[in-house]
């Protein structure tokens, strides 16, 4: 769930991040933690990601 949540963000919203500060976007996208409200703010943190990493996603 972290690495696809890496892939997302990565994908979609154009952001490296490592997979650690990709945890909270895993976390709301899986559904473990709900919201009920309209917008959500996820802190994502680490860009120190090796380039083969990426390429891996």
């Amino acid at each position: 769930e972290i690495r696809e949540a890496a892939k997302f963000l990565f994908l979609h919203e154009r952001l490296v991040v490592e997979f650690s500060g990709a945890a909270t976007v895993a976390a709301l996208r899986s559904g473990k933690v709900e919201s009920s409200a309209r917008t959500v703010a996820a802190v994502v943190s680490g860009g120190n990601v090796d380039p083969g990493v990426i390429a891996n996603l």
